[in-house]
């Protein structure tokens, strides 16, 4: 240009310019370190009008570069970058020729102001614009106007991304390339000084060397200073939160430590230079959880040991594993509880079925699609966002040679590159691949359940042989590690079954009641002989213990009061488990503190009274069972048992694990009528033999309990139904600045939830007062009694109107979208409104979902994919007012059921539960007839 403009004339001319483009040139952009040369190169280049394509690994400063001569263009020579995406010029472009008209007044406006387009995505021009009617693309309409110099263009890209695009070849001839190569670590690390001097914060030299020593150990790919430079500020925004809320944690290289085990999600153990562990130690901690399988357990012991003292390589992952053997016998098992140990998490298992992987092209659902770049590549994708994970590849053998080969890439050089774009790095990753192939030939020498150790080496010698049958030498010593797994014994198998019964029995439905639960060894021998087969293992297990051990003790809990401090004994009657409460001195003690039902409605029952009402319970319940279908929810339970003893039925483990869920459902269902029929008729039998006072009160509590059931089992599995079973997610979003309703709303639901038994997990602690509030309940039926609160309450208090906005979404078994974006995700040291911890916030992208809660930041980013999915999928609220409080006095109408009180009560937990059930059973008019008389 002639001159420079002057600065109102451009912001004029400017107008004129598509809102696809953004000055780049209005920010102010600090020249880079050490680049002083390249800068001055690039600037030259673009004030000669030669457009420019910056080339260089990932992370090496390209776009520093690029900041630092915008910033000299602007200033000395008045021309300005404008950055540019392809997606934006085509957006909202529906018709031939919209995008080609758009693309021309963007580059007719910066011709004509002398400025330069920053494409962000220079790679895509060529292919931009394609359809299946032209073959018009965004290259061939600039390229004209670049060589004539007319239009200036800057870009930038990795050398494997220009290598593997599909540019024509008149590209780099158009565009003139600049190489930027990587910094030095002195140059990076005189980066980082600077940028701790700038920040005026006490950072010592010890601490400054371990955040060095941390980027290099974890994050090896990365090329340039921005992971140092993104961890210091991790580091600073972390220590400026504690010393806000009083504590002024000194800055040393473990403060370092456990902020990057906080932002990473590893365990300060494999972090820490200082935390230990004896190899004994954590040889003990897999044993616990892996039977029998002492190769395995050594080999993963050796791999963590080497990579907890640095002396792994480097430019592999961290232990790759090929696990052969049976199905059923510790595999996957073991590579779960890998992922636990050394990454925190059993999340951090990534595992692929590759019998999903057995055509020719399969491996593209890995890697991408080459000609379709918006394609997710499932393996890479989950590990360029994540890279310290264990990725499981099961059933090796099913996958096509084609899989094989990209993962030999995997396994020998520790990166993997997609068709377009960045290698991905897999240095911080655990591979384990396996295999039934050579099962077969080490049964041979099988004794009983288990094999004989005698011949050990034949079996592992027999196994090699079959292996390679089946796999390439070449691609077989990839592996770093050949781990024999072997058939079960029948004491391990009977441990096995121990340690799943243990952790079955740890949840809360029997450790908060207080209970005790004996099973003898001959329940676990039966368990063992008739579910365990060699064939399959013990995966149906946990699935026998279920259904012989969980399930009736279960159906007793459900049907009747055990008193804290009772042992349940579970026995063997005639080939069947049974459970049965035997009661302690403990028990009994707890039982006399109660004061004994002996009547309904205050009335004393007579023997004449307790048969009618017998017998009108009896009508009642057929008419449960006919509404319930029972003859159907048996053949249900039937059919799917028969769907079980298929083995084809086991190889798509999502959809059995999905249909056995729904049996598990509907023996409960089943389990819960039954119970109430055993319940029935123990009453006729206790009412024709009871001649004692204490006989009638005891049997006028049982009476009470049985009208209940049937009046909630109703409500349950007909009025509710299936839907309502699901956990719940409530939001609770106050209109206006000020949280009263919120607060009132959030305490009755906090309240009833904790008097139900139900699990409350508070997702989302308000910070401020306009924040809403997010609630998970789990139990029993939680959606089905809260989905009526969803739509406006009101709330009055004197002259003040305030409004709260409720909605309700259930938790379905589907699973979460894998590629949600995340938003803002933020370690946290807060205290929230409702006086909480507050350790992290998470975000997805479009800000319509937060986790802020006592988690930690990692528990957050890995559960908000499936939470923010049933969120999206939650049944729009209705707009009308639900119910409508007032304070002083105080006064509650319930719009829906039409009922007025202005008794407070209602808003306490029991109050509360009989105003959701006069909700649901006002849209069953059939539960009329069960109302309690």
């Amino acid at each position: 240009m002639a001159g420079k403009k002057d600065k109102q004339s451009r912001r004029n001319a400017a107008r004129f310019l598509p809102l696809s483009a953004k000055d780049l040139s209005l920010k102010r952009f600090k020249q880079p370190l050490f680049r002083e040369a390249l800068v001055d190169r690039v600037t030259e280049a673009l004030a000669n009008r030669h457009s420019v394509l910056l080339v260089g690994p990932a992370g090496a400063g390209k776009t520093a570069v690029l900041h630092g001569a915008t910033a000299r263009l602007a200033a000395d020579k008045d021309r300005h970058v404008w950055s540019l995406a392809t997606s934006n010029v085509m957006q909202g472009t529906r018709y031939l020729g919209d995008w080609e008209t758009k693309l021309t007044d963007i580059a007719g406006e910066a011709e004509k102001l002398g400025d330069i387009l920053y494409v962000t995505d220079i790679l895509n021009l060529s292919s931009v614009g394609r359809s299946s009617n032209s073959n018009a693309n965004f290259w061939d309409s600039l390229q004209p106007r670049i060589e004539s110099g007319k239009l200036t263009l800057i870009g930038e890209a990795t050398s494997e991304a220009v290598a593997s695009s599909l540019m024509p070849g008149n590209f780099l001839t158009t565009l003139q390339p600049i190489e930027v190569p990587a910094l030095g670590e002195a140059e990076i690390a005189a980066i980082l000084d600077e940028a701790i001097d700038r920040s005026e914060l006490d950072f010592p030299e010890e601490a400054r060397r371990r955040l060095a020593q941390l980027a290099r150990s974890y994050l090896p790919s990365a090329h340039g200073p921005k992971p140092l430079l993104d961890l210091f500020d991790k580091v600073r925004d972390y220590r400026l939160q504690k010393k806000a809320i009083g504590e002024d944690e000194p800055l040393t290289s473990a403060f370092v430590e456990k902020v990057f085990s906080v932002y990473h999600g590893l365990p300060l153990f494999v972090v820490s230079r200082d935390e230990t562990k004896p190899a004994r130690e954590i040889r003990s901690w897999f044993r616990d959880r892996i039977i029998g399988q002492e190769a395995g357990i050594d080999a993963v012991v050796e791999a963590i040991t080497l990579f907890k003292a640095g002396l792994h390589d480097p430019t592999r992952p961290i232990g790759t594993f090929l696990f052969a053997g049976p199905t059923g016998v510790g595999k996957t098992e073991l590579a779960r509880a890998l992922s636990i140990f050394l990454f925190g998490s059993p999340r951090r298992l990534l595992r692929f079925d590759l019998s999903e992987f057995k055509d020719y092209s399969s491996f593209e659902m890995l890697v991408g699609r080459p000609n379709v770049p918006e394609s997710p590549a499932r393996l890479l994708d989950p590990v360029r966002a994540q890279p310290f994970q264990v990725i499981l590849l099961d059933e090796l053998e099913k996958a096509h040679p084609n899989v094989w080969d990209v993962l030999l890439q995997v396994l020998d050089d520790g990166r993997l590159s997609p068709p377009k774009g960045d290698p991905v790095n897999f240095t911080n990753t655990i591979v384990i691949a396996t295999t039934n192939v050579g099962a077969a030939d080490m049964g041979r020498n099988a004794i009983g359940f288990g094999m004989d150790e005698a011949g050990d080496g034949a079996n592992m010698e027999a196994a090699r042989q079959g292996l390679e049958r089946t796999f390439r030498p070449e691609f077989l010593n990839r592996f770093q590690h050949l781990v024999l797994f072997h058939p079960l014994t029948a004491d391990q198998v009977a441990r096995i079954t121990r340690l799943e019964l243990k952790a079955l029995i740890s949840r809360e439905g029997i450790a908060e009641r207080g209970l005790a639960i004996d099973v003898p060894d001959i329940v676990i021998r039966h368990i063992v002989r008739h579910a365990y087969d060699q064939r399959y293992g013990v995966r149906g297990l946990k699935r026998a213990l279920q259904r012989q051990i969980i399930l009736p003790v279960a159906s007793l809990l459900l049907e009747r009061t055990v008193d804290p401090g009772s042992i349940i004994q579970v026995t063997l009657r005639r080939g069947r488990t049974a459970a049965s409460v035997v009661e302690t001195p403990s028990s009994r003690e707890y039982r006399r503190a109660r004061e004994p039902v002996t009547a309904i409605d205050g009335r004393r029952w007579t023997k004449p009274e307790m048969r009618a009402a017998l017998e009108a319970f009896d009508t009642r319940f057929d008419d449960l069972r006919r509404a319930a279908d029972e003859p159907a929810l048996r053949e249900d339970i039937e059919r799917i048992d028969g769907l079980r003893a298929d083995p084809a039925f086991w190889k798509d483990l999502s959809r059995a694990s999905r249909i056995i869920e729904e049996q598990n459902f509907l023996l409960k269902t089943v389990a819960r009528l039954d119970g109430l029929a055993d319940r029935l008729s123990n009453a006729r039998i206790a009412l024709q033999d009871a001649a004692l006072k204490r006989d009638l009160e005891r049997l006028g509590e049982d009476l009470t309990q049985i009208e209940r059931r049937l009046v909630s089992g109703w409500r349950d599995l007909v009025s509710i139904g299936r839907e309502g079973a699901a956990p719940a997610l409530i939001g609770i979003t106050p209109i206006g600045k000020h949280p009263r309703l919120r607060d009132l709303l959030y305490t009755a639901y906090r309240d009833w939830a904790a008097w139900r038994g139900l699990e409350l997990d508070l997702l989302r602690e308000p910070l401020t007062e306009s924040e809403p509030v997010l609630l998970r309940l789990d139990g029993h039926y939680p959606y089905g009694y809260l989905r009526g609160e969803a739509g406006h309450h009101r709330l009055r208090k004197g002259d003040d109107h305030v409004a709260a906005r409720v909605q309700v979404a259930p938790i379905t078994d589907e699973p979460g979208d894998p590629a949600l974006a995340l938003g803002e995700h933020q370690a946290l040291k807060k205290r929230g409104l409702y006086d909480g911890r507050v350790r992290s916030r998470v975000t997805t992208a479009d800000g319509s979902f937060v986790l802020q809660n006592a988690k930690t930041l990692n528990e957050n980013r890995e559960r908000i994919s499936e939470l923010a999915a049933a969120w999206a999928m939650a049944p729009e609220a209705p707009q009308e007012v639900i119910r409508r409080y007032d304070l002083k006095p105080f006064f509650l109408r319930d719009f829906a059921t039409g009922f007025d009180t202005g008794k407070g009560e209602v808003l306490k937990p029991e109050g509360f539960h009989e105003l959701l059930c006069k909700r649901i059973d006002l849209t069953d008019a059939s539960a009329e007839a069960l109302e309690p008389s």
